[in-house]
């Protein structure tokens, strides 16, 4: 497997007036070619930090990047764009047609007047393709939805043929269906396309479900990376994430509200009905325990068609509403 990108004893922060503030330091990691790495952590804990250090937008404090076994200040800054695209959540694009926007990817191959050639026309129908923005390509940015508008901005960076692609936040005030599309496109480009892409996101339920590899960054805690499995597993996203007020789940890979008094109940039923039920029920405060001799059971015959014995008194339920009315 290919290393991309990787860091020795790399500390990050910034420096005011003549204090100089450290965010994190002795963060060692690395990525692998064709692999989709989400970065995690509360707000205010580095990662757009972090991810401009990487990029070579901002200084690290002390340590080395690598970025294909040599060091990040020794790229130029036309060689570094080459290697290194980068999408900010920052946009001020609204003026200027897809086109435009996405042939600005090309400028790093282009000479003094920025001109480009036929190839570089190609590459730039191919990516529009490739991403189905192709339709849009006359269109206005701000014509199109934020979703739209994420992909062009994700086409500039594939325009511009680098190995690594880092994002700060793609899914941001994206709609779910949106955050999908954008999460499977980045998926599509890792394995597919082989290239490597590093992104930050509050989308937990998103990167454990997609990404290959995450890393946890927190406030006062070690740097941190796995695969989602291993991370939850270990009690990970508890230790960065757990407080007063939500707790991780490990079952369902998701959080719930903390200090919630749940009572049991036996489920006698499985497949797609028996999950859905659980989920329902632990959002009404219940858990689902293995004890059959529990007082409240419920036996799952087919859809729609439900037995509750509350306490040695039974109800037929036919619908996952009704069943909650009558364990009220």
């Amino acid at each position: 497997m290919t290393t991309i990108l990787k860091t020795h004893n790399l500390s990050i922060g910034y420096v005011d007036k003549k204090t100089t503030n450290i965010l994190h330091k002795n963060i060692s990691l690395s990525v692998n070619q064709g692999e989709l790495v989400c970065l995690l952590g509360p707000n205010g804990a580095g990662k757009s930090t972090l991810l401009r250090s990487l990029s070579g937008v901002q200084k690290q404090l002390s340590g080395n990047i690598f970025l294909h076994n040599k060091s990040v200040s020794e790229y130029s800054i036309k060689n570094l764009s080459q290697q290194i695209g980068l999408v900010l959540t920052e946009r001020n694009f609204s003026g200027m047609r897809v086109i435009d926007l996405v042939s600005l990817g090309r400028y790093p191959y282009t000479g003094f007047f920025a001109r480009l050639t036929k190839t570089d026309y190609k590459i730039v129908l191919k990516v529009l393709q490739d991403t189905g923005l192709i339709k849009f390509k006359h269109k206005l940015i701000n014509e199109l939805s934020d979703g739209e508008q994420q992909r062009v901005m994700i086409a500039r960076v594939l325009a511009q043929q680098t190995s690594l692609i880092i994002l700060d936040e793609p899914t941001a005030f994206l709609d779910l269906p949106g955050r999908y599309e954008v999460f499977q496109m980045l998926v599509n480009l890792a394995h597919d396309y082989n290239k490597t892409i590093l992104l930050s996101t509050h989308d937990l339920d998103l990167a454990i479900k997609f990404a290959d590899k995450i890393w946890l960054l927190g406030k006062d805690k070690p740097f941190v990376c796995g695969i989602p499995e291993d991370l939850i597993l270990k009690g990970q996203f508890a230790y960065f994430f757990d407080n007063n007020k939500l707790k991780f789940n490990l079952q369902s890979g998701s959080f719930e509200v903390s200090g919630k008094i749940q009572k049991p109940v036996h489920i006698n039923g499985n497949g797609i009905e028996a999950q859905w039920i659980s989920k329902a029920l632990n959002r009404k405060g219940y858990y689902e325990s293995n004890d059959p001799n529990l007082p409240i059971n419920i036996e799952i015959k087919n859809s729609g068609n439900y037995t509750l014995n509350n306490h040695n008194t039974e109800h037929k339920a036919d619908s996952i509403e009704t069943l909650l009315d009558l364990l009220e």
